[in-house]
């Protein structure tokens, strides 16, 4: 008897517009955020239930996110609030490792820094100490307020009503910063130690900090027993280098063997994900199928020729070879008749990409528009 054929499933609505209950991990890459998508990074960074800042994504959280929720509010019971222990203000100090000491001093020194404090060493933890609250150092607090008014949405989509489930709430606390650390400021690695936030320096050069982050996420997800369904990387909109795109997609051939989840990416209005050689099904929200801006998409070989067949699409393929040098699919779009329901067949691994929109919803009746 013919076994049944197997289908990858697709929802890509799920990936920026997550209903409640769906389970996720959202990770911030450096120059991933401007003022235009906080609001919308916000409320996915809200939703998810592990949340992750890799090197210089940390800047980003503090400088842009911080403060977008209300501090009148009570945080969560599993995000620590900065306390202090006597009149001078100092804070409750957390440990961390002889080597971040080390790595916070270094990077301290080469953005002239003179040093950073640390105190008595306890084995086999350091305890920092000395350490004021952050409103102390000039710094916002990741806690508190910057503005009660409506997130920002990309101007793509500024005339869409965007979510408003969690504008006025605390904004969470990385539960990890991992990377090599040239971008971040040592001070906000200081900041964030204090507060509770793991800090995991991954001085290997032989793999990227986005690499490395997804591999840590992994191993942290396991070893917290956390179930996720999938990894929205924020990546890309004030990154003017072209490598650290080459490499961001390289990451997501390189990491599907450490974990069994999807990892999504998100560039601005762009989003993509690695599928596998084998048989796919994509249904494509009715409002991006409708949209004048965001009805594209593509499929792109990335390191390999792949042989394609495509239903659903504008210009469909027949089993057609993709590769750079001969052809690849860009700027497709959708049979308005098909009503958004995709399917693709490929031997081997490609990247599918498309364009994104929120769905809207009328206050009124509950319906979306």
């Amino acid at each position: 008897m013919e076994e049944p054929e197997h289908w990858f499933s697709w929802q890509p609505e799920v990936f920026y517009q997550p209903p409640e209950g769906v389970p996720y991990a959202v990770v911030l890459l450096n120059h991933a955020l401007d003022r235009h998508c906080v609001g919308h990074v916000n409320y996915l960074w809200q939703k998810a239930c592990v949340r992750v800042c890799v090197d210089g994504g940390t800047n980003d959280y503090q400088d842009l996110m911080c403060g977008l929720g209300d501090s009148t509010e009570t945080s969560p019971p599993h995000q620590p609030l900065l306390t202090t222990t006597s009149a001078s203000s100092e804070s409750t100090i957390k440990t961390v490792s002889p080597s971040l000491e080390t790595h916070l001093s270094n990077s301290a020194s080469s953005y002239g820094i003179a040093s950073l404090s640390f105190g008595a060493r306890p084995s086999p933890a350091i305890t920092l100490q000395s350490l004021s609250t952050p409103e102390a150092n000039g710094l916002p607090h990741p806690l508190t307020e910057l503005s009660d008014g409506p997130c920002a949405v990309p101007p793509s989509l500024s005339h869409q009503s965007p979510p408003q489930t969690s504008s006025h709430l605390p904004l969470p606390l990385p539960d990890f910063i991992s990377g090599d650390f040239d971008s971040v400021r040592p001070e906000l690695l200081k900041l964030f130690a204090s507060l509770g936030v793991k800090i995991i320096p991954t001085p290997d050069q032989d793999e990227t900090d986005f690499t490395k982050a997804i591999k840590l996420l992994a191993q942290h997800v396991k070893d917290q027993n956390i179930r996720i369904q999938h990894i929205l990387v924020v990546a890309g909109v004030q990154n003017d280098r072209f490598d650290h795109v080459m490499a961001h997609l390289a990451t997501l051939f390189k990491v599907k063997s450490c974990i069994e989840v999807p990892v999504i990416m998100l560039y601005g209005g762009s989003l993509l994900w690695l599928l596998e050689d084998g048989r796919h099904k994509v249904q494509v929200s009715q409002a991006v199928v409708e949209s004048p801006i965001a009805a594209w998409c593509g499929l792109i070989p990335v390191g390999h020729p792949a042989t394609v067949t495509t239903t659903g699409l504008k210009w469909n393929l027949k089993n057609q070879t993709l590769a750079f040098g001969t052809l690849v699919s860009t700027s497709n779009t959708y049979d308005l008749s098909l009503k958004g329901s995709i399917t693709i067949t490929t031997s081997h691994p490609i990247l599918w990409t498309m364009g994104w929109v929120m769905e809207t919803v009328s206050e009124e009746n509950g319906e979306e528009g």
